[in-house]
């Protein structure tokens, strides 16, 4: 990633020989800030006179650095966002297994951590008992309506609907209520009414 992180934080005139020496993490879990992020957007499109998706395509550049490299180009990172948490649990295809989902799940409760990474080539790699694990700890989160409901999930991500009460239901069902939705989808605002609208969520 070395060198979208250059040519990103070139783009703000910073010196990618420093930012190279620390900068943010590219892995999820990303917070970002609905403000921050639309300032973002207002600040490349009056730059370049030209939509947003346009130029983060044409300059080959990074969600992640872009919107890190905004902050540090106005002084704002280190104020906005607290370095000092511990790093989040993870899991990974390497460790999509009992083991490695019971020591996420540890780290999480003993840490009270507010957020936990789960890779979604991990969701495809993960055993049974792996998948046990995480649906419980998921559902008593209150992520999902059942344990069930999240190996439902599980089985198949892109195949599957959650309804607003945590309930999956997995295809072909799930097509068809993704039908209804995708119909209120369209007459939702766009991204730059949002923009304007809406506080940092």
């Amino acid at each position: 990633m070395r060198e979208f992180l250059e040519r990103t934080v070139e783009y703000f005139g910073l010196d990618p020989q420093e930012e190279v020496k620390w900068f943010t993490r590219t892995h999820p879990p990303f917070t970002i800030l609905t403000d921050e992020a639309c300032e973002l957007v207002r600040h490349v499109e009056q730059k370049e006179a030209t939509p947003f998706a346009s130029v983060f395509l044409d300059r080959k550049l990074s969600e992640f650095f872009l919107y890190s490299g905004f902050l540090v180009s106005k002084g704002t990172l280190r104020r906005i966002y607290d370095f000092t948490q511990a790093e989040d649990p993870q899991v990974w295809p390497g460790n999509a297994n009992e083991h490695g989902c019971a020591e996420a799940i540890r780290n999480a409760n003993q840490t009270g951590c507010p957020f936990m990474t789960v890779h979604r080539r991990a969701l495809a790699k993960m055993d049974k008992k792996g998948q046990r694990l995480m649906t419980e700890f998921w559902h008593a989160r209150g992520l999902f309506a059942s344990a069930k409901d999240g190996v439902r999930f599980l089985r198949d991500p892109n195949r599957c609907y959650q309804s607003h009460d945590g309930r999956v239901v997995s295809w072909p069902l799930s097509r068809i209520a993704s039908r209804f939705s995708s119909r209120s989808e369209k007459q939702s605002p766009t991204f730059a009414d949002q923009c304007s609208s809406r506080k940092n969520l």
